[in-house]
């Protein structure tokens, strides 16, 4: 490398980033999201361990990017109703920290003799 040419510190023992410093620490990790980027250090020749470095957590409904991936509460989903009788489940999307409308649920309706459970009750239909 020239001395006219800046770059990233090697582990190689030579100033390869023309700084007048040999193997300085270097950054290391993400530092992206809720995730901090840590550093590193040279010693004989190789790179320590990434120390420091906030690491990502699983997506939450907050309006953060827990995962580090430059996406906000991407795939976050609240399961809502019921699965009970004929009713059927549905979901809730996070957008922006809060979650939707219930969509996609199959919801109760009244009673009817039509041998199902229309009403979540559980009870077989009985006869007048």
């Amino acid at each position: 490398m020239r001395p006219d040419q800046r770059g990233d510190e090697a582990c190689d023992g030579i100033d390869t980033d023309c700084d007048g410093r040999v193997d300085e620490a270097s950054s290391c990790g993400l530092d992206v999201g809720d995730c901090r980027a840590g550093t590193q250090r040279c010693d004989a020749g190789q790179w320590g361990a990434c120390m420091g470095a906030g690491a990502g957590a699983d997506e939450l409904c907050d309006n953060r990017d827990n995962d580090c991936d430059g996406r906000i509460d991407e795939g976050v989903q609240q399961v809502c109703g019921s699965a009970v009788g004929a009713c059927r489940e549905g979901a809730r999307a996070c957008v922006a920290g809060v979650f939707g409308a219930c969509m996609g649920a199959v919801d109760p309706v009244a009673e009817a003799c039509n041998g199902a459970d229309d009403d979540w009750v559980m009870a077989a239909p009985t006869r007048p």
